[in-house]
């Protein structure tokens, strides 16, 4: 396994859990880089947002906006 001090944060959108593209190998990585590697995932048929609409990324992106916004700086 390769080292990575990094941190890889994955934010997508789809409609529902059916249509995630390469599932299997984020939820592998998500376990072997515990700590470096993040996966947002928002389905927007499936997840509701805090104001109870459909979840879109935009939503998840603004859900952790504070360690987004911390990241960047």
């Amino acid at each position: 396994m390769l080292k990575f001090g990094g941190l890889a944060w994955l934010s997508l959108g789809v409609t529902n859990t059916d249509s995630l593209l390469y599932n299997d190998e984020f939820s592998k990585y998500l376990e072997d880089y515990r700590g470096n590697c993040r996966c947002n995932r928002a389905l927007s048929k499936e997840d509701r947002n805090k104001n109870g609409a459909k979840m879109y990324v935009q939503d998840k992106i603004e859900e952790y906006s504070d360690e987004n916004f911390k990241l960047l700086g």
